[in-house]
């Protein structure tokens, strides 16, 4: 027993030198480098955390997050969700990018992993009061673009690749 608590100690003491001594993510997270290298050559952990950080202070995310449950940002209901679940089964849908949906009628919840806590569900309309929870899925499709392999689950989204490379989010719609 004592000697695993010692290895324990040993792996935590190793993670946290890398981090101390920022370094380079091929060392620190080898097979996560490997996959993507050409966007994360010669970036260093602490650096990549800075900018992982920045981005998420400049997108406002705690702002967004917290907009999406205030009572003005919560949508009208246009079905009721056995209805517009109905819509999706019989693929009377649309699929459409995410900048493509305002006003229109969501047919499955968006859920974002964590914390896993809908923020739309079937037979909301997605207008202006939705628009906290737009704007928070754009800035994940920009955020996937920006550091890749870095995702989270998004319940109801859909990760296409376009032509030229880049992720872009779709969902269902009620089809009009």
């Amino acid at each position: 027993m004592e000697a695993q608590v010692q290895q324990r100690q040993q792996q935590q003491d190793e993670k946290q030198d890398l981090a101390r001594d920022n370094a380079l993510l091929e060392e620190a997270i080898p097979a996560f480098y490997r996959r993507w290298v050409a966007r994360y050559a010669r970036l260093r952990l602490r650096d990549l955390c800075a900018d992982m950080h920045r981005f998420f202070r400049e997108a406002g995310v705690s702002t967004l997050q917290a907009r999406q449950f205030l009572p003005e940002h919560l949508p009208d209901i246009a079905l009721s969700p056995r209805d517009a679940a109905r819509c999706l089964v019989r693929n009377d849908v649309d699929y459409l990018p995410i900048d493509a949906i305002a006003g229109r009628i969501a047919t499955t919840p968006f859920v974002v992993y964590p914390p896993g806590i809908a923020t739309i569900v079937p037979g909301e309309r997605l207008t202006e009061r939705a628009q906290p929870m737009i704007d928070y899925l754009k800035m994940f499709e920009t955020c996937f673009n920006t550091f890749p392999g870095f995702d989270v689950e998004i319940q109801g989204i859909y990760k296409e690749v376009d032509a030229s490379g880049r992720v872009r989010l779709h969902t269902y719609v009620v089809a009009e």
